[in-house]
């Protein structure tokens, strides 16, 4: 009788121990599966809708001071779902962003607050060394370096090639990202340059001296000064130093 009542209590314990067991099994099975990564994933996804220009670079998502909350999410259902609360369309969704996210459990539903850092990576033109004003820009003086291009203007250059052989209109640092108003064109034309001055109007052509009172591109407006005459004129740069001025 013994014997039995002891073998009854042994095999209840190991029941108990086999519940317990099964109990922590399901709960793992059925919570939430590595919150943070899934909320990582909901806010690049909300990233690319935003700009769908970036799809393929870097996005990095970090979460900022959320180990409560995360310890907190690893608590619910797997099921739960998550998603962005859209409050302002026009908001740049990244540098330093609180996400209001949605929790819903069931007919629970809660809002969260999270404290991100989000950054996209790219690679894009530096300088590789100091670049004085007014020099032209080689090669060997230019990198590409993977930035964080997600609060920066949208005039950086992502190809070498698209920067070499241009002329800085201001001194660029080493190390800095090149952007569009850094650089132009090298002009044909300088001013102070002499050019000719053709006057062109129905059954008249005229030919004169004159100095370049701006740089000039060819097929470009610029401004000259013919030989004797105070008043400029504008006119187009139609080769390497000849200025036309058209009168109707």
């Amino acid at each position: 009788m013994m014997r039995n009542a002891r073998f009854v209590i042994r095999n209840s314990g190991i029941a108990a121990l086999v519940l317990v067991c099964l109990f922590a099994f399901a709960a793992g099975a059925f919570a939430i599966d590595n919150p943070e990564a899934k909320l990582t994933e909901i806010i690049k996804e909300h990233v690319l809708g935003k700009r769908p220009e970036w799809s393929g670079l870097d996005i990095q998502v970090t979460l900022k001071y959320a180990d409560k909350m995360l310890s907190s999410l690893e608590q619910l259902p797997a099921d739960t779902g998550l998603k962005i609360i859209e409050v302002y369309k026009d908001v740049n969704p990244v540098g330093n962003v609180i996400f209001p996210i949605e929790v819903s459990s069931g007919k629970n539903i809660r809002k969260i607050f999270l404290r991100t850092r989000v950054e996209v990576f790219k690679h894009v033109v530096v300088a590789k060394h100091y670049i004085p004003r007014g020099e032209v820009v080689k090669e060997e003086n230019l990198q590409l370096e993977k930035r964080d291009i997600g609060m920066i203007p949208e005039k950086y250059f992502d190809r070498i090639e698209y920067v070499a052989g241009t002329e800085t209109k201001t001194s660029i640092p080493e190390n800095s990202t090149l952007f569009s108003w850094m650089i132009k064109e090298v002009p044909l034309v300088r001013r102070g340059d002499k050019v000719l001055v053709r006057v062109v109007a129905p059954n008249v052509l005229l030919k004169t001296e004159g100095i370049a009172l701006e740089d000039g591109y060819i097929g470009n407006e610029m401004k000259v000064r013919r030989k004797g005459i105070k008043d400029p004129v504008e006119g187009i740069l139609v080769s390497s130093n000849v200025v036309e001025v058209r009168l109707r």
